[in-house]
């Protein structure tokens, strides 16, 4: 089970959602997010590619992703809305990328497995 679902199922014993919907509500999060992200990534590739003036002027682009999540429905107080980041990469103009999500996220202990 991931961490997007054990947050859910977390809520559900709170009594704010059942646990049913908290399942499907998390695989229909992570679906989309993976959806988009490739079609991001696809975008970025096209037009960092080889022969594009995309890094005319520049060495790297930063790149963070990740869901926003709706904290509103959530048990008697609610909550703001708040970004939850899976991604954060750097790509060069030589062609390299670093993954810097542990530097910059890396407190909150969520695995890479969960990040995809």
């Amino acid at each position: 089970e991931d961490l997007a679902v054990s947050e859910y199922i977390t809520a559900a014993k709170e009594g704010s959602v059942r646990d049913e919907e908290a399942r499907a509500i998390s695989a229909a999060a992570k679906q989309a997010y993976k959806t988009i992200r490739g079609k991001v990534e696809a975008q970025i590739a096209s037009v960092t590619g080889a022969g594009g003036a995309f890094w005319d002027g520049i060495s790297e682009l930063s790149v963070i992703g990740g869901v926003t999540i709706n904290r509103a429905k959530f048990g008697k107080e609610g909550g703001e809305d708040c970004f939850y980041a899976l991604q954060a990469k750097a790509l060069t103009s030589d062609g390299e990328t670093f993954d810097f999500y542990e530097g910059a996220f890396g407190d909150r202990d969520i695995s890479a497995k969960d990040r995809e």
